[in-house]
């Protein structure tokens, strides 16, 4: 599921020095993301048992042309069970259903480095000790997540991480330490067309099991794992198009418009080269894995664009989506399942449905100028760029400044000021580098692919961590006495804080089109907000879940000051503290009551669930006994 960037740009800027070590014609996307015609499906067990014989259901057979789910299965169960009581016919059935591609090997990302009773895969473990840091390693495997403890089942310790500062320390992996399923589903649907969610709907309605929705593993809540549960696997579900002249179905009174449509699976690297490739811009987040139409755009989706060209749910169209009440396959944009489509766009992913594809307007290729710093990591420099950044922040807002402050660089982007006007303008930055002998640079930048691969690294993964935001109104920083009090309540929780980061990437001088209105579901607070802090607290594999509540706690304690400063203010849902006071209305504030009502209507049955998402049970459902 996930989102826009949590973690500084750049290693230097991560982690906090003054703490102490942690231990030209559109396309039809729909089609480019099935087999094509005459495609071979090759059988496969996949890890499941096989048999002969018929389910023990009225005799029915597991021939899916026979029968349907619903005459083989039960009636619906009033709770949602674990995958480990469904029996070895019913998974069969399903597996046929979805033409082969049920798994029931999925397995905690570094098993093969522990022992089992088949022995430890020394080759396959050098490979993940390699890239268990690289996100684009981590990206392809099922049970990966870029925050590895929900990996773990963290109530109970069990779970397979190796020492994210040496991924080859055996320390982690040998005996007495082995390897549990934790938080990973075994069983697993790798969709890649929307028969395949609508049978597995069917089959959770009728069996009752848990359904989980994974896509590229950035989940920095949990939402997309839990223990003993079936996964539907997005992250095949590919394709990417371009139209010069995109008009949501049956829309005759919306204009055609340049739009970018984009499969579930596909990634923001994906989608920046391919708009590079049709001169076009496409506004998205800073971590090339993540996938725009997953649970980025359907939690609010911010950018280092976002304050002239909007969250992108302003910039999303129209989805395409299998829904868990009646398992169809819907179109919903402004002008059919409106509904549907306001709760998509800020309702969170996970919750009302699986989206197969999104279309996202889209701009001209256009220049920008950037601006960075870099300097030493300490409590001095991080309280002088704080300072610095709140001075000016009304100002650098108004002039179309978007940028992340981190503990070590601070990076600004602008497409509006040339960059002789961009350059005068971010001297407050520039001459506090020289000051501590950092660097500076300035760069006009031909697109936005080319400032991304200069400007931009890659964001590290590998790590447990905590993280914990506020959203900050511009009303905060419009005096001298409320820029004080701002300044305080951030470094009072954030200078000690493993890692910390401001991200300037409110939408705050975006107009709608043709002035019209925001009709989205995410807070009203990022209507007015000019930042979001974030920061937090990591750990390592050897923390048990006492450490790890602590950790957690730690995290809710650096933004406390911040909270209480800003009670008229919100959350951004997708780079929360888990335990979120009132998240409710931190993460959708007066929106939350046509959510709800829009969750009954399309998941009566809550087979979607996930943690602090609309409509969740919480605690009382089995599926979150691994939170702490």
């Amino acid at each position: 599921m996930r989102q826009s960037p949590l973690f500084p740009i750049l290693y230097n800027a991560f982690f906090n020095a003054t703490s102490s070590t942690t231990h030209s014609a559109s396309v039809i996307i729909n089609e480019s993301v099935r087999s094509r015609p005459g495609d071979a499906v090759a059988p496969t067990t996949h890890g499941l048992e096989t048999t002969n014989e018929p389910t023990a259901f009225s005799g029915i057979t597991t021939d899916p042309s026979q029968k349907t789910l619903s005459s083989s299965f039960s009636s619906t169960m009033s709770a949602r069970v674990p995958a480990s009581a469904i029996s070895p016919e019913q998974w069969t059935f399903l597996n046929a259903t979805v033409q082969g591609r049920l798994h029931a090997d999925g397995a905690p990302f570094a098993s093969p480095c522990f022992a089992s009773e088949s022995g430890s895969d020394s080759v396959q473990c050098a490979s993940i000790q390699a890239g268990y840091l690289s996100e684009k390693y981590r990206v392809s495997f099922i049970g990966s997540y870029m925050m590895p403890q929900w990996e773990t089942c963290q109530a109970t310790g069990d779970g397979c991480l190796l020492n994210w500062q040496n991924p080859a320390d055996p320390a982690a992996f040998s005996s007495p330490r082995t390897c549990k399923q934790g938080n990973v589903s075994k069983y697993y649907v790798d969709v890649q067309e929307p028969s395949d969610v609508t049978a597995a709907f069917e089959f959770a309605r009728n069996t009752g099991v848990r359904i989980v929705i994974k896509n590229t593993g950035h989940d920095y809540q949990g939402r997309s794992s839990a223990p003993d549960s079936l996964t539907l696997s997005t992250r095949n579900v590919q394709g990417i198009a371009y139209s010069p002249t995109f008009q949501p179905d049956d829309c005759a009174s919306i204009s055609p418009q340049p739009a970018m449509t984009i499969g579930s699976g596909t990634v923001f690297g994906q989608a920046y080269e391919f708009a590079e490739a049709h001169d076009i811009t496409f506004v998205g987040g800073t971590d090339r894995t993540v996938a725009p139409a997953g649970g980025w755009v359907q939690g609010g989706g911010h950018s280092l664009l976002s304050n002239t060209l909007g969250l992108g749910v302003d910039r999303v169209l129209q989805y395409r989506v299998v829904v868990p009440s009646t398992g169809e396959y819907l179109t919903a944009n402004a002008c059919q399942n409106t509904d549907l489509f306001y709760a998509l766009r800020g309702g969170g992913g996970g919750t009302f449905g699986v989206v197969m594809e999104a279309s996202f307007r889209v701009e001209q290729q256009m220049r920008m100028s950037a601006a960075k710093i870099t300097f030493t990591p300490s409590a001095d420099n991080w309280k002088k760029v704080i300072e610095i950044g709140i001075k000016n922040g009304v100002k650098w807002s108004e002039e179309g400044w978007s940028g992340v402050i981190g503990a070590g660089l601070v990076t600004f982007v602008n497409p509006l000021l040339s960059l002789d006007e961009a350059t005068e303008s971010f001297k407050p930055y520039a001459d506090f580098a020289a000051s501590v002998n950092g660097t500076y640079a300035t760069e006009d930048s031909p697109s936005w692919l080319s400032f991304y691969d200069k400007f931009l690294g890659t964001n590290p993964v590998g790590l447990p961590g905590a993280p914990a935001s506020r959203l900050i109104p511009k009303s905060h920083f419009t005096t001298e006495e409320k820029q004080s009090a701002l300044q305080a309540a951030i470094l009072e929780g954030t200078t000690t804080a493993h890692f910390k980061q401001i991200l300037i990437s409110c939408p705050n001088n975006y107009v709608p089109p043709n002035n019209g209105p925001f009709e989205t579901s995410v807070t009203e607070a990022w209507r007015d907000c000019l930042w979001s802090v974030v920061a937090g607290t990591f750990w390592n594999y050897q923390t048990g879940p006492q450490g790890i509540k602590a950790a957690y706690d730690a995290s809710t304690e650096a933004m406390r000051r911040v909270v209480e400063l800003t009670p008229e203010s919100g959350t951004y849902a997708a780079e929360a503290n888990i335990h979120e006071k009132d998240h409710i209305r931190s993460f959708w504030g007066t929106n939350y009551p046509k959510l709800l009502s829009i969750k009954q209507k399309y998941d009566p049955e809550g087979v979607l669930d996930c943690w602090n998402c609309v409509g969740s049970k919480g605690r009382s459902d089995d599926r979150f006994s691994c939170m702490v």
